[in-house]
């Protein structure tokens, strides 16, 4: 006997259209939805002077939400002043259209890949924004979106996009994203005029997050009581912070915390302002493992307090080169960690005061200083304990003009943690210090080139091992160097080349004190230094451990 399964409707297998029930209290003016695990799908909208509407929308199941009534779609009601949301499971949309009377915004999504949207929105005091598991997007759109108190964004799974796209977006306090172990994303529309009364507090927790603010709009965002613009703390993956607008004002400091992976910070813009915290920092970036990097650029960047950067391991990277007006009130500190780390310092207009510090840490790494201006302050560059490969150091003018770089305090370059298999690169050109110069190099074979130095301080090179080469005024660039102090080069184990002076206007030394040099072991080789320069009163050369006299040419 042969049997058929009964036939079933195909109306039972849809999946039923979500039900949201809505509450509204007249005297109050609160409303409240309430959703189901169904996916839902409404909107509130003005309909008059005085009256909005709760309306169910086409869901992802292209069924209409019912309002409070299967089969009813609308829910009138008065003036809000007071809207909590709360849609529970399946993926819901939420559409938030000229409500510009809002005490207070609760929205918690639930489940599901969710929605948000709004579209002139205006809420008097704070606002917060829930969203769980699932892919989840809140969007603030419109001509105008404005919280008056704190904005509060939790997603407590898989991932969230926040971003300010109306043309002007105003919260007054502050703004808190506390993130999942997914992807999460605080961000602006490219025309967005952003301003934030306090600071922004972004919690990755894991994932590839990242809080970009750019490009053609302003940005402004005051501070905590510490004195704090921005505080990312990533996750466990790649992070990423991007301010750049046509204008960026911060009140307070920018501050980021890599917990491993890949972190960058990226500031940029037109006219950028950075303000410091009660700890005198104005940028900072603590790595992890991974390679992570901050990079500064834009028309004209200014910092009233420190640029930090403490890269961990793996190779890491802070370029500041990419501005043409650079100012940094409180200084450099770069400390690179393991693998090879990059220091670049660049701009038409420099002024930095409090000094430059580079600690490369292991492995070969680069410090390169390439601008006109003045540094004031010790600058201290020392790519560290390379055990292999070749290190270098550049500190040279940008426009090539002699002495268009001023150091007002020491020079210091120590690679004495490298060793001998490891090799210096040392390039000064164009600069002048007012205090004392150091080098002490590594073992390896080392090569310093010096051409229209200016030195107000006592002159001290020190190659130590390896076959190194000291060349001071050989190379044909307009002007000639001054050393107002003694100077001592000793070139330590090796054969060795010491090349001061070629005799002519421009590839000479003015030694103003006397000038000392020592071949050390190995068979050295050197110039005519007394012929091939030129000396002040009292001033005088000598040598020892010298035993190749090398013709000018």
């Amino acid at each position: 006997m042969i049997t058929h399964a009964p036939i079933e409707a195909l109306e039972s297998r849809i999946a039923p259209a979500g039900l949201v029930m809505a509450t509204y209290d007249a005297v109050t003016h609160e409303l409240v939805l309430t959703g189901d695990d169904a996916s839902n799908a409404v909107a509130i909208f003005q309909t008059g002077p005085t009256t909005w509407r709760v309306e169910g929308r086409e869901d992802a199941g292209f069924l209409n939400t019912s309002i409070n009534v299967a089969g009813d779609e609308r829910f009138e009601v008065g003036p809000i002043a007071k809207l909590t949301v709360e849609l529970r499971g399946g993926d819901d949309s939420l559409d938030l259209i000229n409500l510009r009377s809002l005490k207070s915004l609760a929205v918690d999504m639930g489940s599901g890949s969710d929605s948000v949207e709004t579209l002139g929105l205006a809420v008097k005091g704070g606002a917060t924004f829930n969203t769980g598991a699932g892919i989840d997007i809140v969007q603030l759109d419109g001509l105008a979106a404005s919280i008056g108190g704190n904005l509060e964004i939790n997603d407590s799974a898989d991932g969230l996009t926040f971003s300010f796209d109306a043309a002007s977006s105003i919260v007054g306090g502050r703004v808190v994203l506390t993130g999942s172990a997914g992807p999460d994303v605080l961000t602006m529309a490219t025309d967005t005029n952003l301003k934030i009364g306090r600071e922004i507090v972004f919690t990755g927790n894991g994932g590839l997050d990242r809080l970009e603010f750019g490009s053609q709009g302003t940005v402004s965002i005051g501070r905590d009581a510490q004195g704090r613009s921005i505080v990312y703390e990533g996750g466990s993956s790649l992070d990423r912070l991007a301010i750049g607008s046509s204008k960026v004002t911060l009140l307070g400091s920018v501050e980021m915390n890599g917990a491993g992976g890949n972190d960058m910070l990226d500031l940029d813009g037109g006219i950028v302002s950075i303000g410091r915290s009660l700890a005198g920092i104005s940028v900072s970036l603590t790595g992890s493992a991974g390679v992570d990097e901050i990079d500064i650029k834009g028309s004209s960047f200014t910092a009233a307090g420190r640029v930090r950067f403490d890269g961990g391991t793996e190779a890491d990277r802070l370029d500041l080169s990419g501005a043409h007006r650079l100012v940094l009130k409180g200084g450099v500190s770069f400390d690179g960690g393991a693998g090879a780390d990059v220091l670049d310092i660049g701009a038409d207009t420099l002024a930095i005061s409090g000094g430059v510090t580079f600690n490369g840490g292991d492995d070969p790494d680069t410090a390169t200083i390439d601008a006109d201006g003045l540094i004031t302050g010790a600058v201290v560059l020392n790519p560290g304990a390379a055990t292999v490969g070749t290190q270098g150091v550049e500190v040279t003018s940008r426009s090539g003009l002699p002495g268009a770089l001023k150091l007002n305090g020491p020079l210091t370059i120590d690679s004495t943690a490298a060793s001998s298999s490891s090799v210096d690169r040392i390039k000064l050109t164009n600069l002048s210090i007012s205090g004392p110069l150091s080098m002490l190099l590594s073992n390896g074979g080392s090569s310093v080139d010096i051409d229209n130095l200016s030195a107000g301080g006592a002159v001290s090179i020190d190659t130590r091992g390896g076959s190194d080469t000291v060349e001071i005024e050989r190379d044909a660039t307009f002007g000639a160097s001054l050393f107002r102090k003694l100077a001592t080069i000793m070139l330590g184990d090796g054969d060795d080349t010491l090349l001061v002076g070629k005799g002519s206007k421009n590839n000479r030394v003015l030694f103003m004190a006397n000038i000392t040099a020592d071949g050390g072991t190995g068979t050295d080789s050197r110039n005519d230094i007394d012929a091939d320069n030129k000396y002040g009163p009292g001033a005088a050369y000598s040598e020892s451990a010298f035993e190749t006299l090398i013709p000018t040419v």
